[in-house]
């Protein structure tokens, strides 16, 4: 069912794109790539680097199909550090993402419909780290503060424990009295996982809040406080024979990117 509303989503912009430009398809590509660190890799509020640095990249194709409706692929890219719970499992030591979509804008409205695969390579095969999401989410500029909803759902999230969903809304507030660029971002997710046992944690809230900013047109900075509503008891408890709370407790998390588009 799921999968029909996101083919009926995709299908509506595709449709209603050319019909709202009213202007012929442009055939611009754009190809981007980044390159940057931050001190802790945080997916929804959790440490994938056991609190560790990371260093993350990506690079992404894209082509513009009509004044409201851009494509794209993109591959991204990062160290990871998982805590074994079995000693004798081969964990993954990276992670790679690769991203199908379609995004744009409608006036001061804008979108991103996209399909995600999550790989891990070298993890025991077992553990079943890969999967794949299918993900959609709008905003709106109102100049002062742009706002967004979006949800990410899969029939089969990481280490094969059934069906998720991700519900998240956010703000991002320009400041705009530098040259800079800076703005101030803050977010909250729902995640639901079906196999809440298997997962290691239950059913959760996370939240971000950072300070953001660009130097040289190309070079973003930031600064997040990071956290969920785990309690360090609940933070996979099964732990391998380690008290891996700080992994769920929240965290301040700086960054560094660069950002070429050509």
């Amino acid at each position: 069912m799921k999968t029909k509303i996101f083919g009926a989503l995709l299908a509506a912009v595709l449709f209603a794109g050319p019909a709202i430009a009213q202007d012929k398809p442009a055939d611009k590509f754009n190809f981007t790539a980044t390159l940057g660190g931050v001190s802790d890799y945080r997916f929804r509020g959790l440490s994938q680097t056991d609190n560790e640095p990371a260093i993350q990249g990506g690079l992404e194709a894209a082509i513009t199909i009509t004044e409201n409706v851009t494509g794209y692929i993109n591959v991204w890219g990062s160290n990871v550090k998982f805590v074994p719970l079995v000693p004798t499992d081969q964990e993954a030591n990276i992670e790679f993402d690769y991203t199908v979509g379609f995004r744009g804008t409608i006036g001061n409205f804008g979108y991103d419909l996209k399909y995600i695969l999550y790989t891990y390579p070298g993890a025991t095969r077992g553990l079943n780290y890969d999967f794949t999401e299918y993900a959609a989410a709008v905003n709106y500029d109102f100049g002062f503060v742009i706002p967004t909803v979006g949800i990410n759902w899969s029939t089969g999230f990481y280490g094969n424990t059934g069906s998720a969903t991700y519900v998240y809304g956010g703000v991002k507030v320009p400041i705009p009295f530098t040259d800079f660029s800076p703005r101030v971002v803050a977010n909250i997710g729902r995640q639901k996982v079906e196999d809440n046992t298997t997962f290691g944690v239950p059913d959760y809230t996370d939240w971000n809040i950072g300070l953001f900013a660009t130097f040289f047109g190309a070079l973003d900075v930031g600064v997040q406080w990071v956290d969920t509503n785990i309690k360090d008891s609940r933070c996979f408890p099964q732990g391998g024979g380690r008290n891996l709370g700080d992994l769920c407790s929240g965290a301040l998390v700086g960054s560094v990117g660069y950002t070429l588009t050509f």
